[in-house]
């Protein structure tokens, strides 16, 4: 009596789980129970999938969060001949960007800061593509923006960074927004809809600024370049190794461009 009860026993504790699979696969995408609705997930072992990815409200995470977006494209563990360009804020990002170059195998090939210039600079002069010819970088690092904050007339700007990103060809890159000091009347946005899932949000993060108040200060350089370091390893279109480096202030090697917009408008 005593094995045929604990046989009960066994063959329960196998059917049970089994019914309540099949019951709950009966059942439809969305139910209602006791006046609250429910969403039901799927699950396939031994697959990539492991939940119904349509259960994600991608609404309740900030864009500024990047460690919690999907990665767009593979991440490519070739080493790369960067070219970082910009405003005044590429000259903070450089040694950051060499310190993560030194540390994942690329090489920064050219880095050109243009102060006080904006979009136009870039789109209507023959600058980038002359420097892209002569330096042949197989990556671009693109970030502008901070000069035109203020900015209204987007639709100008917006033709503009079509124009540059044309400039570009087929190479991969990665478009890098402004680091906001205040909000801007739609610049961002702008940016972000001419290069896609190519483009870092930088403006919601907090940076530490340097003593124009502007500009981030060299910790917020730092910061700035680890948040789009991890970003650019785990979830660019264009993704590249970008793992943090163990050691920071490594010699910078690459040539090194510097313009005046007020001086040099390039059109």
């Amino acid at each position: 009596m005593k094995n045929w009860n604990l046989r009960i026993v066994a063959g329960l504790t196998i059917l049970i789980p089994v019914f309540v699979l099949y019951a709950y696969s009966l059942l439809p995408d969305i139910f209602r129970a006791g006046g609250i609705e429910f969403k039901k997930y799927s699950f396939s072992f031994g697959g990539a999938k492991y939940s119904d990815s349509n259960s994600i409200d991608s609404n309740v995470f900030s864009k500024a969060d990047t460690n919690l977006v999907m990665r767009f494209g593979p991440l490519d563990t070739s080493a790369h001949r960067i070219m970082l360009i910009g405003d005044s804020e590429s000259g903070g990002l450089r040694s950051q960007v060499n310190d993560y170059c030194v540390a994942n195998g690329h090489e920064l090939v050219y880095s050109l800061e243009w102060y006080s210039s904006t979009i136009f600079n870039f789109a209507r002069a023959d600058t980038v593509e002359g420097l892209i010819k002569r330096f042949q970088p197989t990556y671009i690092m693109f970030v502008v923006g901070l000069n035109e904050l203020y900015a209204t007339d987007l639709d100008s700007r917006k033709e503009a960074a079509f124009r540059l990103k044309a400039k570009f060809g087929k190479l991969p890159f990665t478009w890098i927004g402004p680091a906001n000091w205040t909000e801007d009347k739609g610049l961002n946005l702008v940016f972000e809809e001419v290069a896609g899932k190519a483009f870092f949000e930088s403006r919601k993060l907090d940076l530490p600024r340097g003593g124009d108040g502007r500009h981030p200060s060299l910790k917020g350089y730092q910061i700035w370049m680890d948040s789009l370091g991890s970003w650019m390893n785990n979830h660019a279109q264009y993704s590249i190794r970008m793992k943090i480096p163990e050691k920071r202030g490594a010699p910078i090697n690459a040539g090194c461009g510097v313009i005046n917009a007020v001086k040099f408008r390039g059109y």
